[in-house]
């Protein structure tokens, strides 16, 4: 396999084996490694195994991932992997329902022109130190927050995207964020059990380009 540098290939080599996962289908294994380069000074490492075979003769090429502790992870997909745009809310302004469920004060107006508020379902989908990540399809740009126990607001505005798939465990489709890794055309290694990302035998969608959410989000 080519690799980036000189000094990547002499790294590998010098751990004398080093972990494989072929990403057809997930199996790892390992291999020995030396390096060398050609005349145009690019470099190469080859990786020698003694098992394998059989699973991959057929294939003219093998796409694999070399692992180190910040590589390993899930494998998904690149066609499930897609965007969602989310407003970013302040944290003192999302509070926890009733039902205990996550939400959000939004200024209403009565059918007589009088004041008040609602408390809209509201689930974060990621976090910063200060902020959350919240979902556009149940608010809207403009909309007013109401903090609770204050006279402070704040406008529905700034929105950023966050990477993710989506999540069917629960029959309908609902976005995660990812953190990936690495990726090739087929496939992407993606961090593991983040706060709000996917764990181990989660369902996600094959094809995120196939998913047309209602105004609920679902």
């Amino acid at each position: 396999i080519a690799v980036d540098s000189k000094e990547t290939a002499e790294r590998l080599q010098n751990q004398e084996y080093v972990e494989v996962r072929f990403l057809k289908n997930g199996y790892s294994t390992w291999a020995s490694v030396t390096s060398r380069s050609d005349e145009e000074g690019n470099w190469f490492v080859n990786l020698s195994l003694s098992n394998s075979m059989e699973a991959f003769c057929m294939d003219r090429f093998v796409d694999i991932v070399v692992l180190t502790n910040e590589e390993k992870g899930l494998k998904v997909p690149v066609s499930s992997i897609t965007y969602g745009d989310f407003f970013l809310v302040p944290k003192e302004y999302v509070i926890e329902g009733s039902n205990g469920q996550p939400g959000v004060l939004l200024r209403v107006y009565t059918a007589n022109g009088s004041q008040g508020t609602q408390f809209i379902p509201a689930v974060p989908y990621s976090e910063t130190n200060k902020e959350y990540y919240l979902d556009n399809s149940v608010l809207r740009d403009g909309e007013i927050l109401e903090k609770p126990n204050s006279s402070d607001q704040f406008t529905l505005h700034r929105k950023e995207k966050l990477i993710g798939v989506y999540y069917i465990n629960k029959g309908y489709p609902d976005f995660r964020q990812v953190t990936v890794n690495l990726q090739n055309s087929e496939y992407a290694i993606i961090k593991p059990n983040e706060l709000y990302g996917l764990q181990e035998y989660d369902y996600i969608v094959l094809h995120a380009d196939s998913i047309r959410l209602n105004s609920y989000g679902k």
